[in-house]
């Protein structure tokens, strides 16, 4: 224990002699971070800042750009038009020819909006090369990668017309089983910090999508592609039935929620309730449809799918989940859960998952150990970007967060 005190301190040292001291840094780093394209180690700044690199959907402007201009000769050994020969674009069949300009994505993308913290730039970095390298290699998938600041509910106001401050358990308990550590869950809750954050940044997303002509896919800053994901994704989009509001791609779905029926000859089934936003497409309708059901009264996952148990939306899911979590449930997560927290419980959760398996009882174990390295990464972000960049009037210094969330509640309002 001792030790790793001592390295947590000697850490700590390092990094305040060796890291920049002047705003500039810092106004440069979040400028680097705007945007969706990959950040990666940029050899000619002065500061040594981590620059924009080229996204997927960047890379092929540039390929097309090339080819139009006759800058990029594409001859018969062209790696894209021998693999593209014959590719299937959302429906279409596009024959590529040696020398012919290959257009990946001739009916647009579709954006995959990427919630994550401000501060927790060290997951947009992994999350930028993991999904940019995966949409360069298969740009069939035709994905628009955007960063979407998270609401931090430690910080942002958060209505309470958007979302509540408590919650009943009831509803998720018909779903965990008896005889388990749920049983002694609290039957009323005070939702964390961490979970109205991210319920507000689900509520601002809803409203952004509420807005547009097609689907996005909502996914958090820990998600991972599976291996084959590009075509099962294409191939689950054309077999998902017309009338979806929603397609989770990543979830956990507990043994007392049984499919409520499956599509087909597909993958696809519709789902009736299941936990974790790790990943997830919604359509226009399916936006609407949540933010007619505000405020979010539980945790997110279980707002969602209890409009899906009162048949108020219609939510399918990959039979086989197409995303997973960077590390198991609730390991370094940012968000703290209210029912594992709760008196009642905590004593039977401990003895429960002494019967479980080694991952569950090292989840437990480290927790407090990722929670001190996140408040300490925290601390020392904020610490770093410049006390007189916060010393502004309070109206000016609104995040957009805020300015979105009061955008929501005053339009809830007029209806």
């Amino acid at each position: 224990m001792m030790k790793a005190v001592c390295l947590v301190l000697v850490l700590g040292l390092a990094l305040g002699e060796e890291g920049p001291q002047d705003a500039a840094y810092w106004a440069q780093k979040r400028a680097s971070m705007s945007g969706g394209n990959l950040i990666k180690k940029g050899a000619g700044n002065s500061l040594g800042m981590r620059q924009k690199a080229t996204s997927a959907s960047d890379y092929w402007a540039q390929k097309k750009a090339a080819t139009q201009t006759g800058a990029t000769a594409q001859s018969a050994t062209d790696y894209w038009a021998q693999k593209k020969a014959a590719t299937t674009l959302a429906g279409n069949t596009k024959v590529v020819k040696a020398g012919d300009e290959f257009d990946p994505c001739p009916n647009g993308r579709i954006p995959m909006e990427v919630v994550s913290l401000s501060n927790r730039y060290d997951r947009w970095d992994r999350m930028s090369l993991r999904w940019n390298g995966m949409m360069i290699m298969h740009p069939e998938v035709c994905l628009e990668m955007n960063r979407f600041d998270a609401t931090n509910g430690a910080k942002d106001p958060i209505p309470l017309k958007l979302v509540t401050k408590s919650w009943n358990t009831a509803r998720n308990r018909n779903y965990v089983g008896n005889g388990t550590w749920y049983d002694k869950v609290d039957a009323t809750l005070e939702l964390t910090a961490g979970e109205r954050g991210c319920a507000a940044s689900h509520v601002r997303l809803w409203k952004k999508v509420a807005k547009m002509d097609g689907p996005a896919i909502l996914v958090e800053d820990d998600a991972i592609p599976v291996d084959g994901f590009a075509a099962k994704l294409l191939q689950g989009m054309k077999d998902v039935p017309k009338d979806a509001d929603l397609l989770y791609l990543g979830y956990s779905k507990p043994d007392k929620s049984p499919w409520v029926k499956e599509v087909p000859h597909s993958d696809i089934a519709q789902a009736e309730y299941v936990w974790t936003t790790v990943g997830y497409v919604i359509w226009p309708s399916g936006a609407r449809k949540l933010l007619q059901r505000l405020p979010v009264d539980s945790p997110v996952d279980n707002y969602m799918s209890w409009a899906s148990h009162e048949k108020d939306t219609t939510v399918y899911a990959f039979k086989t989940p197409i995303l997973k979590q960077e590390l198991p449930w609730n390991l370094a997560s940012d968000v703290e859960h209210s029912d594992e927290n709760s008196k009642n419980a905590k004593e039977s959760m401990g003895s429960f998952h002494k019967t479980q398996d080694l991952k569950q009882q090292m989840s437990l174990l480290t927790r407090p150990f990722i929670a001190a390295q996140n408040g300490f990464h925290q601390m020392w972000t904020e610490t770093m970007k410049g006390a007189d960049e916060w010393m502004e009037d309070v109206d000016s210094q609104k995040s957009q967060s805020t300015k979105e969330l009061e955008e929501v509640e005053r339009e809830d309002v007029k209806h």
